[in-house]
């Protein structure tokens, strides 16, 4: 069975000593889309991340006749649901491979806002002995903090954050059942908690349905001073009302390492918003062994004519 892997630099060399153990496989370790498109035709199993899922790439997935499985070495699926490979190929996300690194990383973005260490960084350049920001800061135990979307990522943020004492309020599309979440709501739902959550985190797929859920007026919903997290897909938020809602100061604080568009534009005005915390989506990064174990086994499950984990209906 062939296995053709095009991955990213920073996990490609933990995922082929992975797949180096697997028996009784071809695999092909490829670097971009060119040489991923001339060896599909041959393979069975495709390991790469949504975002070398090009229209290119898909149209070469739909062509083949031999592929069976995709592996996806990332948790989001977006591009893939929006130009689906044909319905004889499964497809698997990442599973929870990625969902402690993330999870810590949106904590990290919360534990920065409210310990005002942007404001601290800020001093540095000037060694400005400076704080007077020490009225804006505040700690996690017993706040409020939002998570929608309760899956792995938003699970393992919960984990983190009831060693704070925070009051975690879990939101899914069906109610969730992690005993994590001190209240567990539908999406439906959302609405009525945004005026007294203090902080709300973004952990939610993009889908049709998640696509501008954050638009100006549930923005507005928030309570005032409230800090935004995104570690999700940048789309789910409308940067244009973000960057308002930071400006005015009806929010508190905003932490993104996805956004829209992506990668944000130097000229773009939210890089000069205040209280923001920005990276460039490596929310993911440090996961690269925990990942590679992941997707090695579950592509030797395929192998083996077993049923893959994490596997996703487009």
């Amino acid at each position: 069975m062939r296995i053709v892997m095009w991955a990213a630099p920073i996990s490609r060399a933990s995922l082929e000593a992975a797949f180096a153990k697997i028996p009784n496989i071809e695999f092909t370790s490829v670097k971009n889309a060119d040489e991923t498109i001339a060896a599909l035709p041959d393979a069975d199993v495709l390991v790469a991340p949504v975002f070398n899922y090009t229209p290119a790439v898909a149209n070469a997935v739909r062509a083949s006749t031999k592929l069976k499985f995709i592996q996806l070495l990332t948790i989001g699926y977006d591009r893939m649901a929006l130009d689906k490979p044909q319905s004889t190929v499964s497809v698997s996300s990442a599973g929870d491979s990625l969902a402690p690194a993330v999870g810590e990383h949106a904590v990290a973005m919360m534990l920065a806002l409210s310990r005002r260490l942007h404001d601290a960084q800020a001093n540095i350049p000037s060694a400005k002995w400076d704080g007077a920001y020490n009225t804006k800061m505040f700690t996690l135990e017993g706040k409020i903090v939002t998570i929608v979307g309760f899956g792995a990522i938003g699970q393992q943020a919960a984990k983190r954050l009831k060693a704070f004492d925070a009051h975690i309020i879990g939101i899914s599309r069906t109610r969730p059942v992690s005993p994590l979440a001190d209240e567990k709501l539908t999406i439906n739902q959302l609405d009525s908690v945004l005026g007294h959550s203090d902080i709300v985190m973004i952990s939610t797929p993009l889908t049709p349905q998640t696509k501008g859920m954050f638009d100006a007026a549930r923005i507005a919903r928030m309570q005032k001073g409230a800090i935004l997290i995104n570690i999700a897909r940048g789309s789910i938020i409308d940067t244009n009302a973000l960057t308002e809602a930071l400006n005015s100061g009806h929010l508190g604080g905003a932490g993104l390492d996805v956004t829209d568009p992506e990668p944000l534009p130097p000229e773009h005005p939210l890089w000069k918003a205040p209280n923001l915390v920005l990276t460039p989506h490596v929310s993911a990064a440090g996961s690269a062994e925990r990942l590679a174990g992941f997707a090695a086994e579950n592509v030797a499950a395929f192998v083996r004519g077993e049923k893959p984990k994490a596997l996703i209906t487009l």
